[in-house]
């Protein structure tokens, strides 16, 4: 579940950082984590403390990060198939 939601985190910052305007992006921010917390019926906190604490555990935070990626690659070959 949270190689999931880190994959889709990244989509998520992809699409911030490549928006226009600064004005809507933190509207756009909010939206889009609004989403993906009711996606997957967590709050902003447990996304937080999840992140949190991944990052105090390296090996398993190397894990799902490597996984997050594998992830996005698999559906990045799907898009140019």
């Amino acid at each position: 579940k949270m190689t999931d939601i880190i994959a889709e985190s990244y989509l998520i910052e992809s699409m911030i950082n490549f928006s226009s305007g600064d004005s809507s992006k933190q509207a756009l921010t909010q939206n889009l984590y609004a989403d993906l917390f009711r996606k997957y019926g967590i709050t902003k906190e447990q996304y937080i403390s999840s992140i949190t604490y991944y990052l105090s555990e390296k090996d398993q935070a190397n894990e799902i990060l490597t996984e997050s990626s594998e992830k996005l690659n698999q559906k990045q070959e799907t898009i140019l198939e």
